[in-house]
């Protein structure tokens, strides 16, 4: 019998910077506010630290716009909710009130 499976999920609607979006990163499935409560930024970057490597493994695959998340990963730029859902950082973006919901 193998071990049983089990799945990391995450919500927030807040700051995330360094380790926390290596938090994000490290979830199966992750929910951020639509609103400009939510914002991330890689920003190692600005301290000449490489930002993938507070991302982990996992991350890579999931970033869909390599092309966006790139520019992100090199220039430190901050970015909102919708952005992170559509580079792939985070599953969806929903609206703030809806962040506390299961499901």
């Amino acid at each position: 019998m193998g071990a049983p499976e089990s799945q990391l999920s995450g919500a927030g609607g807040g700051a995330a910077r360094a380790g926390g979006l290596g938090l994000i990163a490290a979830a199966d499935a992750s929910r951020c506010g639509n609103s400009t409560s939510a914002t991330f930024a890689f920003t190692e970057v600005r301290l000449e630290r490489d930002p993938g490597r507070d991302l982990g493994d996992g991350a890579a695959p999931r970033l869909a716009h390599r092309a966006a998340a790139g520019r992100l990963f090199l220039t430190g730029d901050t970015f909102n909710g919708v952005h992170a859902a559509r580079v792939g950082l985070v599953t969806a973006a929903v609206a703030d009130d809806l962040l506390d919901e299961t499901g």
